[in-house]
Formats: structure tokens, C-alpha cells, sequence
């Protein structure tokens, strides 16, 4: 020591070390990437005029798929008449209902129908109350009550040609030489054909150019609310496309409830909970994937591996992962992507990823999917 007494004041030249709790985090889960894959139940293509329209001479068939449809373009002629065909006694902008015989036509899932409901204005649906408006709707088509085949137009067998009815080999039903409403001369012929296996063609032979309300809707629309996939060119020959029996919107993930990756200040661990929907009722198995890095907006594909149809991608790291048997039909899948505990240590300012998968066997397979991402950070409020 030095000399002095003992009490005097010292000057000390010394390195204090010491922790802080630093600054507040503010905790964060925000969403990247996209989802896969979504697959739709409707088409169609809207033509305003008659004079634009552009299937005259030509054909879309809807191959039955398990399940759903594949919608190829081609050039299929008009079939015609078995002596057993019968003319429909229709007015204008009128509908009559005919039974069809037991395995004369099945729809999506195989499921048969039993009767067709015959509508002057293009349209055949598997029931009757789907409206009798001559113009052609987009809304209406997607929003109607019964699975319908479309090629809607103002057209007036009151005031020439002839509806038919055919049972068969293969039903169909004939627009033959049928006016459009209000143009005199003018003359339209089209046919529906339904096969025993689901097989479903449209043809078209002669089409007037003229008409006064509404242009021409061709498509198909299953039964109850279904979502608009945007219009079709479907003259295209190439690619064909699928339908599926239900809408798909592409799976997602999302926080629940507004749930974000907040760290304790004490007491039990907290879950960070996370919402996975859109999954369809036929999927068997829920992944949830959480990463310590993410592998960025691009992600890597996956349909090199089998999985999906081309549009999936993995965005997170996959350090560890969650398996769950999804209950019959789930459609929504809350899952705990982490336990943040009280500090000691400190997860403060951490980043993790979170994305889901959903398989259906066989897996890998094109009906398996993919979510978006979250990009998480832990904070303290």
C-alpha cells in the first residue's frame, strides 16, 4: 500500500466487466415465399360478341382424371342422331329436366347422375334451379348451385331448329340449327356429348356471328361457390390443363391468432404457435419444418424430388422437423413451431424460419404441397 491513511481517497485503475439486457426486440414473424399448388374446379372463356367467337368447327374434351378432369382441345364432329333421340319441347329462355338411364353418365368423384336439366340458353346441369337468364354471367357460372357444362348464349329454339336428346351409346344433347334470340336467319349448332366413363366433349359445327345480348360463355363449373381461375383460351391445343373435383387454393401458413415468437420474462415456456389452411380433407400427413437460416425468396425446388407439380419449394433449413397425422378431412392445422423459454440464456434477437408441408400417398408425389414461409425473430415484447 501506499503510505497515508488508511481512509484517504485512492485513485484505482482497474477493467470492470458487466452484462447488459441491451435494447428491447420487437418480435416478429413475417411471411415470405409462396405457397403451392393451386389447382381449380371451373373454366371457362368468355367471347363478348358472337363475332368473336372462336370454337366453331372445334372441340374441348374433359377426360376424367382421379379425380378431376384434363381439358384437351380438338376437332370432335357433332355425333349424329340414334333413332331413339328425342326433340326437347322448349321455349325461350326455358329449361326441362330428362332421367338418364342407370351408368349412362358419372361426374367428378365417379359420381353418377341420375338426370340432366336442359337449359334453351347452352346450358346442361345436373339439376334444375340454376337459372334461366339469357346472358351469360362469369359470377352466376361460378356461383350456381349444380355442376353445370356451358355453352351459354342467348339462343331461341321458340323461333326455329331443334334441341336433342339422345340417350345414346353416348347421351348428348343437340343445339341444331337454333336461332339466336332477335337476329331472324341467323342459325347455331353445338353439342354436348356425355360417355358412360365421364368422358365430356363440347363441339361446335356452325355458330352465327350476330347476336343482341351477351356474348357466348363456354365452361364448366361444379356445383356451389367455386373460385374464379381467371379466363381460359380454350382453342389452345397446347398445354392441356387439369381441373380438379374441388377447388385448391394453395397451402399456406400463417401465425395463430396473431401469435408472434415472444420470449418470457419468467414462469413456463411460451408457444409460439403457427396456423397451416388450405390443406386439402385428403392429405394424411402434416410436416412442420423450422430452420436456423432459410435458404432465401427463391428456395429450392422440390419437384426434383417428386414432390408437387412443379410449383413447391423448401425455403427453410430443415434442422428439425414435426410430424402429425392429420385427423380425416382436416382443412386447417395449428402447430407449435417453438418453445421460447424465460431468459437464462437470453434467445433475444434469434432468427428461425417455419414452413409447412402436407403429404398424401404415395408420397413423394404431385399431391403433395408446399407453404409459404415465416420469417421469424425472437424478441422480448
Amino acid at each position: 500500500f501506499l503510505p497515508g491513511p488508511v481512509l484517504a481517497p485512492r485513485t484505482v485503475n482497474a477493467n470492470i466487466y458487466y452484462t447488459s439486457d441491451g435494447p428491447d426486440i420487437c418480435a416478429a414473424a413475417t411471411p415470405f415465399g409462396s405457397g403451392c399448388s393451386s389447382c381449380f374446379a371451373s373454366c371457362y372463356e368468355f367471347f363478348p360478341t358472337p363475332a368473336a367467337f372462336t370454337l366453331a368447327s372445334r372441340s374441348i374434351t374433359m377426360v376424367p382424371t382421379d379425380p378431376g378432369y384434363t381439358v384437351v382441345a380438338g376437332f370432335t364432329p357433332v355425333l349424329p342422331r340414334s333413332n331413339a333421340a328425342v326433340a326437347l319441347t322448349l321455349a325461350d329462355d326455358d329449361e326441362v329436366t330428362v332421367p338418364l338411364a342407370p351408368g349412362s353418365f358419372r361426374g367428378c368423384y365417379g359420381q353418377p347422375w341420375s338426370a340432366m336439366s336442359i337449359c334453351s340458353n347452352g346450358r346442361v346441369s345436373e339439376a334444375p334451379s340454376n337459372g334461366l337468364v339469357a346472358a351469360p354471367s362469369i359470377p352466376t357460372m361460378l356461383g350456381n348451385l349444380y355442376t353445370a357444362f356451358y355453352s351459354q348464349g342467348d339462343w331461341n329454339p321458340a323461333a326455329g331448329g331443334t334441341v336433342w336428346f339422345d340417350p345414346g351409346p353416348t347421351t348428348t344433347v343437340t343445339w341444331d340449327n337454333v336461332p339466336s334470340f332477335g337476329v331472324p336467319g341467323s342459325s347455331n349448332t353445338f353439342q354436348m356429348q356425355f360417355d358412360g366413363n365421364g368422358v365430356v366433349t363440347l363441339c361446335w359445327e356452325t355458330m352465327s356471328v350476330s347476336g343482341v345480348n351477351g356474348g357466348i360463355l363456354v365452361g364448366y363449373s361444379p356445383g356451389g361457390p367455386s373460385a374464379d381461375p381467371g379466363p381460359k383460351d380454350l382453342a389452345a391445343f397446347f398445354p392441356p390443363f387439369d381441373l380438379c373435383c374441388d377447388d385448391e387454393r394453395p397451402l399456406a401458413l400463417s401465425t395463430f391468432a396473431g401469435d408472434r415468437p415472444v420470449q418470457p420474462l419468467s414462469g413456463p415456456a411460451d408457444p409460439f404457435q403457427v396456423l397451416t389452411t388450405n390443406i386439402h380433407p385428403l392429405d394424411v400427413i402434416h410436416v412442420g419444418v423450422l430452420g436456423l437460416s432459410n435458404l432465401g425468396t427463391a428456395g429450392w425446388p422440390l419437384f426434383s424430388f417428386g414432390f408437387g407439380l412443379g410449383d413447391c419449394h423448401l425455403y427453410c433449413q430443415p434442422d428439425a422437423v414435426f410430424l402429425s397425422v392429420l385427423p380425416p378431412a382436416t382443412t386447417a392445422w395449428q402447430w407449435t413451431a417453438a418453445n421460447l423459454f424465460p431468459p437464462g440464456p437470453d434467445y433475444k434477437s434469434i432468427q428461425f424460419c417455419v414452413q409447412s408441408l402436407t403429404l398424401r400417398p404415395p408420397s413423394p408425389g404431385p399431391s403433395d404441397r408446399a407453404s409459404n414461409a415465416l420469417a421469424c425473430i425472437v424478441g422480448n415484447q
